[in-house]
C-alpha cells in the first residue's frame, strides 16, 4: 500500500532538508480515526480532493537536515520493528547519498514507536552508531518513570517497555536531553507542542 516516496530535498538558508520516507500504513477510516469532526464531513472533504473515503494512507517521513558538517535526522521511522510496509528509511537515505554512519545527530520529537523504533534493529543493534540522540527531557522523564509505567493500563505498558528497550538502554554519552525552547544546535530550536504525548 502506498509508495516508498523518493527522497525530496529543499534548501532552508544554509541548511538542506531532505524528506526520507520510511513507508506507509493503510488505516481504515472510521469514527475512531478523526475525533474532532463528524466522519461524514471528513469523508466529504476527502472525496472533494479525489481521495478515498474508506481508508487513509499514513506516511512516515523522517527528515534529514544537513547543516555544515553535521547531519541531523529528525525521528527515525520503524527500521525493521514495524509493519511490513515500513522500514524504507535506510534505502531512501542511501538513495539521497547518505549512510546511517553519516548521521551525527538524531533528534526525537516524542517516544511513539514510529518515531523511535528506527534507532535500533530487532536484534538491538544501533542503526546510527555514531550519532548523539537528542530527546525532550519531559518526554524522557515520563516514559522512564517506573511508577508511572506500573500504574499504566496493561495495554499502555508496551509503549513504556518499548521506550526503555530503544532509548533507555542507550549509552549515557550518546543520550542528550533538551528542554523546550532550547537550542538543540545552531539554527535548530525545540518548540513545546504538548498534547500528542506528555513531552
Amino acid at each position: 500500500s502506498g509508495s516508498t516516496g523518493a527522497p525530496k530535498a529543499k534548501q532552508l538558508g544554509a541548511m538542506e532538508l531532505i524528506a526520507l520516507n520510511d513507508g506507509v500504513v493503510r488505516r481504515a477510516l472510521g469514527e475512531e480515526f478523526v475525533t474532532n469532526a463528524p466522519l461524514e464531513q471528513v469523508k466529504s472533504l476527502l472525496s472533494a480532493q479525489g481521495l478515498p473515503t474508506d481508508y487513509v494512507d499514513v506516511p512516515y517521513t523522517p527528515f534529514l537536515v544537513v547543516s555544515g558538517s553535521r547531519r541531523f535526522l529528525f525521528d527515525t521511522g520503524f527500521a525493521d520493528n514495524g509493519p511490513p510496509t515500513t522500514g524504507r528509511l535506510r534505502a531512501n537515505m542511501e538513495a539521497a547519498g547518505f549512510k546511517p554512519e553519516d548521521v551525527t545527530d538524531v533528534v526525537i520529537s516524542h517516544y511513539h514507536g514510529d518515531h523511535i523504533n528506527g534507532l535500533r534493529t530487532k536484534d538491538g543493534s544501533l542503526v546510527f552508531p555514531r550519532a548523539k540522540v537528542h530527546v525532550p527531557a519531559p518526554e524522557h522523564a515520563f516514559w522512564m518513570d517506573e511508577a508511572r509505567m506500573n500504574a499504566a493500563a496493561p495495554a499502555a505498558r508496551g509503549a513504556f517497555q518499548n521506550a526503555r528497550r530503544v532509548i533507555g538502554s542507550l549509552p549515557a554519552e550518546q543520550l542528550v536531553r533538551f528542554e523546550p525552547g532550547s537550542e538543540v544546535a545552531p539554527g535548530i530550536v525545540a518548540s513545546a507542542a504538548y498534547g500528542h504525548t506528555p513531552g
